[in-house]
């Protein structure tokens, strides 16, 4: 029972970091057309509208986490 509760979380896991991985490579493409401080907010409230209407929770959590990775980022890499 444990190992298929493991399991499947760690399918979720995975589903979550490729998303969030694809969001900040998009948002890392799009900062040079739109500025980083409109993108990161706009795409945290974009995965939060997905995480809580739409059927794939995974997508929405995973934008959220990207949108926040490449606003940290973004803001950093600037700061240099």
């Amino acid at each position: 029972m444990l190992y298929v509760c493991l399991k499947k979380n760690m399918q979720r896991i995975i589903t979550i970091a490729i998303r969030a991985v694809f969001t900040f490579v998009a948002f890392l493409a799009l900062q040079y057309m739109i500025p980083y401080y409109y993108l990161a907010p706009v795409g945290l409230l974009a995965g939060a509208f997905l995480w809580k209407t739409g059927e794939d929770g995974n997508l929405g959590i995973g934008m959220m986490m990207g949108s926040v990775a490449f606003g940290i980022f973004a803001y950093l890499y600037g700061q240099v």
